[in-house]
């Protein structure tokens, strides 16, 4: 018995074996599990005893009254609980800035939750980045297009992230998700700083 002709002409044939064989689970494409692991301090009740977070926000200097968290500045919470502040448009990565005070162990805790519980430091809720000094020279150019960004380092269990954020113009009312857990952070760092 001859062979029937296929009803596929052969130039298609090759193609669309191809585009079958891509769209197999496991063959081809980008895999999930190529995405970095979830920090593991995400698991974790206690404090770890490396926890330090810093934070430098990176924008235009407000007129008038507005929110802690659109103004610049830099915010460094050290293992042990020593909190360090600087404000204005001057403060950048290098910038060391004096201790304003010793927490509690409750007023550590509280910002403890409050970064682990921000979700900055997930890949589908931030900006990763290499380092913070590296990004610098991006969140300078934004803050002089008049846009509000913050850089944050978290260390924890001996893993350091970093992360970008925009927050949007200064006290910009439309918020991104990220964009709220980033000033919820900053206002808790900013408040326990006794910034006004």
């Amino acid at each position: 018995m001859p062979a029937r002709p296929s009803p596929v002409p052969s130039s298609l044939r090759i193609p669309a074996l191809v585009l079958c064989v891509g769209l197999m689970p496991g063959c081809g494409g980008p895999k999930l599990d190529e995405r970095p692991d979830p920090p593991a301090y995400l698991l974790v009740e206690s404090i770890p005893d490396d926890f330090a977070v810093s934070v430098t926000v990176y924008g235009p200097q407000p007129e008038g009254p507005s929110a802690r968290s659109s103004r610049p500045g830099r915010y460094l919470f050290e293992p042990g609980g020593g909190l360090r502040a600087a404000l204005g448009p001057g403060a950048r990565e290098s910038t060391l800035p004096p201790v304003v005070r010793t927490l509690r162990d409750a007023q550590q805790r509280a910002v403890w939750l409050a970064v682990r519980d921000s979700g900055l430091l997930e890949v589908d809720r931030a900006e990763l980045i290499p380092s913070a000094a590296a990004y610098e020279a991006t969140a300078l150019s934004a803050a002089a297009n008049g846009r509000t960004v913050a850089v944050f380092t978290v260390t924890a269990l001996n893993d350091t992230r970093h992360a970008a954020v925009d927050l949007g113009p200064p006290d910009d009312p439309v918020r991104s998700l990220p964009a709220g857990s980033a000033r919820v952070v900053i206002e808790r760092l900013a408040r326990l700083a006794w910034v006004r």
